[in-house]
């Protein structure tokens, strides 16, 4: 397995400043002794000295005499020279004015590039001072922070000033068509950083872009290592893996957790999270199950098909109560390899559906749970069809758990149908630790680093439910722990969820957007088009989302007729300059107007160079902004280039290791990855 293909670097303008500003001199000083030719030669043509050196050494000449004489001899007119380099300095100085105000204003609407009057002075309140101020007005511990010895902080930015990594997810910067804009002759750096946008941790975002847009490179890698806190990561690929997952672990304290049930990695399951923990009635059980029956999208069955599809939803919550009931109170389930028996798990709640075994009745009565045990109860007993029906429904919503390799993620070790041989080294992730960080082995709180990386496809197989699950339990936790602390989290946690629709589709994310930001809860969720959204959301849910988002990005390869038309309209009309002449016996009249043409048109957006985005932020107006692939922007993820192709070659290098063992010694693959190590190992 391999990282996916990096475009090639843009051009080094910082190694072109040098050449530019020499380029810069000689043209002034060539103009400049154009002009006092110019004059010389109309008000004392006998005496003037010729164009060039000759013009440079008389200006000399005359600046140190102070007289005019070299210039234009005794016989000169000292008012006509005067009058002549005015007049000519003017006419140079409009016509760089009416190039520069032409170059930044010319028409950019051609397909692929956004018209510059659309982004200027763009998202004032998401960059620069502003961008700082709202940082710390959020997580006013970035102002204790500054009086630490950061030595890392205090070298690249200063005392009293808030690092780039604190001030929210870079999404990109303000495009800049004007070479006297941008700081590439000088003085520029400082300029270029108030030009880049950021979404702070009270912002939720959503991306529609289609593939290969800039999404991975310019956006979810970039907020995964300039998250500065917690991060958790979905993906149906491997590339957010190997580009970021050394990195996170590089820092001091942070731990990677892997879940990769389709081998994408060939990473080990070495952790597991039980999704029982947070069920205590069957309002919780009901939400756990949501992720396995899957989003509403606004359709409803009729007849018997809605009949037994809710009551085999009802039959699963009150197992799934019974079960984590249950797993707290320690009971174990016996097997034929172990028959002092396994703990309880959502294993045994489909093992009780498959096999219509009645023991959950007793348990919920047992835990005080009387009238959720005589609805199970009156199930067991319903007619045979009608309950057949019931239990296959039920063991059908179940399906995820039939691939062994999902079913690790939310189960405990021994109940694995090949435990592993040292089950201490299988540890259960800690919700809460995750969020708030832990206690070290000597006693001091570790600051909450951690990263996790939920990897899956879609198709048959897929861990889709129950990746929707963990994700859905710790954003749960992480709300509880920021009522806990005041309302927010401090660090903020960060979800990228690349691929949400097939890898991530919790149930109700549409709902729960509203108020993550509340919460310093940073989701962003990456669609590939609004279509995609709405079969797992439905329309509603797909509209309640698009508004609840406060930051929305829509990037190249977006061609869904109503979006694009709908996006036309938010970015409104640009009112351009019109010129008309109309010829006659009596001659030729011209006449000016205004006329008002869309910012940018259906076919514009479709057209969007995959270097930019359309960017629509609450109490902003649209605009566009350029992208910032990290290959090209080191200083939005706080690591150079360089490190980031470092750490992915060498998560390459352990991927295609672990392959090769996954694969097996006679799989021709293995043997041409193992002469790839060999090859490499010799240069």
């Amino acid at each position: 397995m391999t990282t996916s293909s990096q475009p090639p670097s843009g051009i080094p303008w910082a190694q072109l400043a040098a050449p530019l500003a020499l380029i810069g001199v000689l043209a002034t000083g060539t103009g400049t002794v154009t002009l006092v030719w110019s004059a010389a030669a109309i008000a004392g043509p006998d005496a003037a000295p010729g164009w060039g050196s000759a013009t440079a050494k008389a200006l000399i000449t005359a600046t140190e005499a102070g007289t005019l004489d070299p210039l234009i001899g005794h016989a000169g007119s000292r008012p006509l020279f005067w009058t002549v380099l005015v007049i000519a300095a003017l006419v140079l100085a409009t016509a760089i004015v009416v190039i520069t105000v032409t170059w930044g204003v010319r028409d950019t609407t051609r397909p692929g590039r956004p018209p510059a009057a659309l982004t200027r002075n763009a998202l004032p309140g998401m960059r620069g001072r502003a961008a700082h101020q709202r940082a710390t007005e959020l997580r006013p511990s970035l102002l204790q922070q500054q009086g630490k010895p950061d030595q890392q902080r205090h070298r690249r930015h200063g005392r009293g000033r808030v690092d780039e990594r604190d001030l929210g997810m870079p999404l990109g910067r303000i495009p800049n068509n004007s070479i006297l804009g941008s700081g590439l002759l000088g003085g520029g750096q400082e300029r270029e950083r108030r030009r880049r946008v950021y979404a702070a941790e009270e912002d939720v975002i959503l991306v529609i872009a289609g593939p290969r847009s800039n999404k991975t490179s310019a956006l979810v890698v970039p907020g995964i290592l300039s998250a500065p806190g917690p991060v958790i990561a979905t993906s149906n690929k491997n590339d957010i893996y190997t580009l970021t997952a050394r990195l996170r672990a590089a820092i001091p304290g942070a731990r990677v957790w892997v879940a990769d049930p389709q081998a994408l990695t060939d990473t080990e399951q070495t952790w597991w999270l039980d999704p029982l923990a947070p069920v205590h009635d069957l309002a919780d059980a009901s939400t756990l199950l949501s992720h396995f029956t899957g989003p509403s999208t606004g359709t409803t069955s009729s007849g018997n098909g809605e009949f037994f599809a809710q009551s085999s939803r009802r039959l699963l919550a009150a197992l799934v109560l019974a079960a984590a009931h249950s797993a707290r109170a320690g009971d174990r389930t016996p097997t034929e390899r172990d028959p002092a028996g396994v703990p309880v798990s959502i294993r045994d709640v489909r093992r009780w559906a498959a096999t219509e075994d009645p023991a959950p009745v007793a348990v919920l009565r047992a835990h005080g749970f009387a009238e959720v045990a005589d609805g199970l109860q009156a199930q067991y007993e319903a007619p045979v069809e009608t309950r057949g029906g019931i239990f296959a429904g039920a063991l059908t919503t179940l399906g995820a758990l039939e691939n062994e390799h999902v079913a690790r993620i939310i189960t405990p070790p021994q109940t694995w149908r090949t435990p592993p041989e040292d089950p201490s080294a299988v540890v259960e992730l800690d919700p809460w630790a995750f969020v708030v960080g832990r206690t070290g082995p000597d006693g001091q709180l570790v600051p909450p680093r951690d990263a996790l990386y939920l990897l899956t496809q879609d198709g048959p197989g897929s861990g889709a439910p129950i990746i929707a699950a963990v994700v859905d339990h710790l954003l749960r936790v992480a709300t509880r722990a920021a009522a806990a602390q005041g309302g927010r989290c401090d660090p903020p946690l960060r979800v990228i969820l690349d691929e949400a629709a097939n890898v991530c589709p919790i149930a109700n994310l549409p709902a729960l957007y509203s108020y993550f930001g509340s919460h310093s809860i940073q989701v962003a969720t990456f669609l590939q088009s609004f279509p995609q959204g709405t079969e797992v959301w439905g329309t509603a849910g797909m509209n309640k989302l698009w508004g609840a988002a406060t930051i929305t990005l829509v990037g190249a390869g977006v061609t869904d007729l109503d979006l694009t038309r709908h996006l036309s309209a938010l970015l409104g009309d640009l009112e351009l300059p019109t010129t008309s002449r109309t010829h006659s016996a009596a001659g030729t009249s011209t006449s000016h107007s205004h006329r008002d043409t869309p910012a940018m048109s259906v076919a514009d957006i479709a057209a969007l160079d995959k270097r930019y985005a359309l960017c629509l932020a609450t109490g902003a107006r649209p605009t566009v902004i350029e992208l910032m692939p990290w290959y090209r922007e080191p200083d939005t993820t706080g690591h150079t280039h360089t490190d980031i192709r470092a750490a992915a070659e060498a998560a390459a290098a352990d991927v295609r290791r672990a392959a090769i063992t996954h694969l097996g010694p006679d799989n021709p693959l293995a043997h041409r990855l193992r002469h790839h190590d060999r090859g490499e190992e010799t240069s």
